[in-house]
């Protein structure tokens, strides 16, 4: 089945990236449970997601502008403020957060940090055509 493959392909990418030293890219978020880039890079793909930790808050957490610091989410992962982006940008020397996720308009800005989301799958649903 060609959806299989794709799911194949997809567990074998990169958690993060980073661009030209100053972009992270990710498919959700971040975690307090972050251990640092070089460990992420020595990760062996595929492997399973947890329930909990950096690996699903990778993949879940999501960015919440009624928080300061971190929450926990309903669904998977953590909820983290914009106090969370910024210091995480500093402490890290990047310029900005790119990640994905359902979104109105194609993207959207979190607040006045540098995180941006932006739609991964344009006719989601049939929700926007």
């Amino acid at each position: 089945c060609l959806c299989k493959s794709f799911n194949q392909a997809f567990n074998c990418m990169p958690f993060v990236c980073v661009v030209q030293n100053r972009v992270l890219c990710v498919s959700s978020g971040l975690s307090c449970e972050h251990p640092g880039f070089d460990v992420l890079q020595r990760l062996k793909r595929p492997t399973d997601i947890p329930d909990e930790g950096f690996l699903c808050d990778l993949l879940w957490a999501e960015p919440d502008l009624r928080i300061a610091g971190w929450s926990d989410n309903p669904r998977d992962g953590n909820l983290f403020g914009p106090d969370v982006v910024q210091n995480f940008l500093r402490v890290n020397n990047l310029e900005m957060m790119c990640r994905t996720a359902l979104v109105d308009e194609g993207f959207e800005w979190f607040g006045d940090t540098k995180l941006v989301t932006i739609i991964s799958v344009p006719n989601y649903a049939g929700e926007f055509n």
